[in-house]
C-alpha cells in the first residue's frame, strides 16, 4: 500500500512537472540563491545548456571563487522512470575549506609539530590530530582551534571538527577516539561526553521533545535491561551483548514531565526484524 502511494505521488509530481516545463535555472537565478545561501558575492562567469547551468562565483566576505550549478535529474523507482527534477547544488564547503587551509595549514601543521604529534586534513573532519600522548593532542586541538576560529566568519565553520586520535591504538572497531572541539567553541569535549550527548540526542527523538535533561549513565549486565539476548542486533562498527553477562552501558534521563528512563549502547530489532534502534525501555 506505501509503496503503491509513493508511485502515485511521484507520478503525479512528473506529470506537475511536465505541464510546468521545469527546467534548468538561468544564471541570474543561480547568483540569486548563491547571495541568498552563503552571502553577497559577484559573477565571475557563466556556462548555460539544456542539461545544465553552472556558474563561477567570488564571494566578497573572503574572497574565494566557488561554483553554483542547476540540473536536471531523473526520478527513478523500481527501474521505472519518472521524469525530471531540477536540483541545485553547490561546492561552497569544500570552496571554503581549501581557501581556509591555503591559509593556515602550514601554521596548523607547525603547531602540532612542536607539539609532537601529527596533524592533517580528512575526509571525515577538519583537521585531525593522532598522537601518543592524549593531552598533547588536546593542547595542539585548542591552539589549532583557537587559528581556525578567525576564519569563522558569519559561523560559516559552525559545527567543523578537529578530531584528537590515538596514533597507533587500532582494535576491531577501528581508532580509538580521544574526543574533539567543535567549531565556534574552543572548548574540548572527550569522547565519553561526546557519546553522552549523542544518546542525549536519541533521547531526545525517542521522548519526541528537546525537553530531556541526561542524569548519569553506568556499566551493567545485558540481563539488568530485561531485553531479549537473540534480537540484538550484530554491529561491524562497535561491540554488541552476546550473552547475559556482557557489558553495556546504560544512559538515564529525565523528561520535563518527571518521565524518567534509560538508552543503552547496543542495537535491538524490531518484532519482525524489519529495523533496529537503541534499545530503551522509554514507553514501557
Amino acid at each position: 500500500m506505501r509503496k503503491s502511494k509513493i508511485i502515485s505521488l511521484l507520478l503525479a509530481g512528473a506529470f506537475c512537472l511536465s505541464v510546468a516545463g521545469c527546467s534548468v535555472k538561468s544564471p541570474n537565478k543561480l547568483l540569486r540563491y548563491a547571495r541568498r545561501t552563503y552571502g553577497d558575492c559577484e559573477l565571475v562567469d557563466s556556462e548555460q545548456t539544456d542539461d545544465y547551468t553552472r556558474i563561477i562565483v567570488r564571494d566578497e566576505l573572503q574572497g574565494f571563487e566557488y561554483q553554483v550549478t542547476s540540473g536536471m535529474y531523473d526520478m527513478n523507482l523500481d527501474g521505472s522512470s519518472f521524469g525530471s527534477l531540477e536540483d541545485t547544488r553547490s561546492n561552497f564547503d569544500l570552496a571554503l575549506e581549501e581557501y581556509v587551509f591555503g591559509e593556515v595549514q602550514d601554521e596548523l601543521e607547525d603547531i602540532c609539530e612542536e607539539a609532537g604529534v601529527e596533524g592533517s586534513s580528512d575526509d571525515f573532519c577538519l583537521w585531525l590530530i593522532r598522537c601518543d600522548d592524549e593531552q598533547a593532542g588536546i593542547d595542539a586541538a585548542l591552539e589549532c582551534a583557537e587559528i581556525l576560529q578567525e576564519y569563522n566568519l558569519n559561523n560559516r565553520m559552525d559545527n567543523w571538527e578537529i578530531v584528537v586520535q590515538a596514533y597507533q591504538a587500532y582494535n576491531e572497531y577501528g581508532d580509538k577516539r580521544y574526543g574533539s572541539v567543535v567549531l565556534p567553541d574552543i572548548e574540548w569535549v572527550s569522547h565519553e561526553q561526546e557519546t553522552a550527548n549523542y544518546f542525549l540526542d536519541t533521547a531526545r527523538m525517542i521522548a519526541d521533545t528537546n525537553d530531556v535533561e541526561y542524569l548519569s549513565s553506568e556499566v551493567r549486565p545485558f540481563s539488568d535491561t530485561g531485553a531479549d539476548i537473540d534480537r540484538v542486533a550484530e554491529t561491524s562498527y562497535q561491540p554488541y551483548p552476546t550473552s547475559e553477562d556482557s557489558l553495556v552501558t546504560f544512559y538515564y534521563f529525565k523528561t520535563e514531565d518527571g518521565t524518567e528512563f534509560y538508552v543503552c549502547d547496543f542495537l535491538y530489532n524490531n518484532d519482525d526484524y524489519t529495523y533496529s534502534d537503541w534499545y530503551t525501555n522509554y514507553g514501557e
